[in-house]
């Protein structure tokens, strides 16, 4: 197993991290969502703020992926700067600044984007400044199945969805789509597709909560959903836990709500529903293998509902 390929942690609040692919670097994913234009919660600190994060993660590691509705209008202007060594003479900028661009060429990867939405707002200005600023590259209409297109992501009027990387995490990305849009996602959005390599032994053992270094090399499932034991999954339902759960709802401050205190009682919920589960259905033990394969994780909660996350998987 290759050390370089490991999942340190999945989560999905603001930032989501996933993967170490490189140098033993966390690969973090910020999902983004600003206010349109002119509204009640718009904020000319929208992009600022964004910036302030990610310069504070680039300080843990230099593989980042920004995306989400930046409710951003960028037509197909450049979202870099163009270094001209040859207007500099002897004074060589490369030997003192490394031309972003360069990795986009290393991988064949058009530096012009195309774009269906030629249209520009204010915050779209902000996110080319964002981009040229820290040397980072808008996919949309330059990568996988959207290259040289930039399809439109809302309403079919417009692009205001992206998906923004670091030039030392372009290698990792195997594809980008924007997908049909879907009532069960969005009313106006289109869901935004990546497709990234890493690695299927320890990307499974993080997502069925196993330690994959332990030397247990077994996890238990629940089998299939029978709906003929629905009954059955009703009335194996912890009713004492959920007199517990309703108890902790109803003296719960909501003054002092924070994060940690919802996500511990979605916990308990969830948990309830897992125990009736294997109850009900039973479980069977499943045998990691190093076999090559395709893992699909899809994201929707919150403001990932437009987002699916899909890791191609390479394994030794």
């Amino acid at each position: 197993m290759n050390d370089k390929h490991r999942v340190i942690d999945i989560y999905t609040d603001k930032y989501v991290h996933l993967t170490c692919l490189q140098d033993n670097k966390p690969v973090v994913f910020g999902v983004v969502y600003i206010p349109p234009e002119y509204t009640r919660y718009s904020s000319d600190e929208a992009v600022n703020e964004i910036e302030q994060e990610y310069l504070r993660f680039s300080n843990i590691s230099n593989y980042i992926c920004l995306l989400g509705d930046f409710n951003a209008r960028t037509g197909c202007d450049d979202d870099f700067v163009i270094i001209n060594e040859d207007e500099h003479g002897d004074n060589n900028l490369s030997d003192f600044i490394e031309n972003p661009i360069n990795a986009l060429e290393a991988l064949s990867i058009p530096t012009k984007r195309e774009s269906m939405d030629k249209g520009k707002n204010r915050y779209g200005n902000m996110l080319l400044n964002f981009c040229k600023g820290n040397g980072v590259f808008i996919l949309n209409g330059r990568l996988g199945r959207d290259q040289n297109i930039g399809r439109f992501t809302c309403r079919n009027a417009s692009v205001v969805d992206y998906c923004i990387s670091t030039p030392e995490l372009l290698k990792t990305f195997k594809d980008f789509e924007v997908l049909d849009s879907s009532k069960l996602l969005s009313d106006v959005h289109n869901p935004l597709s990546i497709t990234f390599f890493c690695d299927k032994n320890l990307a499974i053992a993080h997502a069925e909560n196993v330690d994959y270094f332990s030397k247990k090399n077994t996890f238990t499932k629940i089998k299939r959903w029978n709906s003929e034991k629905i009954k059955d999954f009703q009335n194996n339902i912890d009713v004492e836990k959920i007199a517990e759960l309703e108890y902790k709802l109803t003296n719960t401050d909501l003054t002092v709500v924070n994060k940690n205190m919802i996500n511990s009682l979605i916990d308990d919920l969830c948990n309830i529903f897992v125990k009736s589960g294997q109850t009900t259905f039973g479980t069977y033990t499943v045998k990691q293998n190093k076999k090559r394969g395709i893992l699909e994780i899809r994201i929707n909660p919150g403001l990932m509902r437009n987002v699916n996350l899909h890791v191609k998987i390479t394994g030794n």
